[in-house]
């Protein structure tokens, strides 16, 4: 907004607070014709997402992480299943020194596989959040990927011989990471 004092503008019961110049509507098109384009292109925005995570390598999230959406709550889900992936190494630890009944075992064995779970859903949403918005190369979506390749690889259970959680999806998030600074370590050089 601009201030012009009186009597300066055109029409003097018009001075003080103008509106700027805004863009003016299209007019080639009809008003129902517009509407009509407005509501296919809100349609095919409603649509995109779907596509997107139905040909993706991502699995279904579930729980609280179905509903991030945005990049500040995909920032909030990471944050979260970083606390909950130390969650897991401190159950770990305390599994592996042997001084628990084996029914509190059994109870935290239980308790490691569900917060592993919730962990994975949080970082494969703020994964997809952040691979939906941002490009490939941003450090956000390359640090997502990074900790999600760490909690896949960590043990399933107390035992680290236990077998991994998904050592081959981490491994294929490593190999995007390392494709990535292969990339721009070559456009660097040239």
């Amino acid at each position: 907004l601009a201030y012009l004092p009186s009597g300066t503008s055109k029409a003097s019961s018009r001075a003080g607070l103008t509106l700027p110049n805004l863009p003016k509507k299209d007019r080639s098109l009809t008003k129902k014709e517009r509407r009509k384009l407005d509501k296919e292109r809100r349609r095919e925005k409603r649509k995109a997402p779907e596509k997107h995570h139905a040909t993706s390598q991502m699995s279904p999230v579930k729980g609280i992480a179905a509903r991030v959406s945005t990049l500040s709550a995909a920032t909030a889900a990471q944050n979260l299943a970083l606390f909950k992936k130390y969650h897991c190494d401190w159950i770990r630890l305390t599994l592996g020194d042997g001084s628990q009944d084996m029914d509190k075992q059994a109870h935290d064995t239980g308790r490691l596989t569900e917060a592993m779970e919730e962990s994975r859903n949080l970082y494969e949403a703020a994964l997809y959040v952040r691979s939906s918005i941002l490009p490939a190369h941003h450090p956000e979506v390359i640090a997502t990927k990074f900790s999600l390749a760490e909690l896949l690889d960590s043990p399933r259970g107390p035992d680290v011989n236990a077998g991994k959680f998904d050592e081959k999806r981490a491994n294929a998030l490593r190999e995007e990471i390392l494709e990535f600074l292969q990339e721009k370590d070559e456009q660097s050089q040239s």
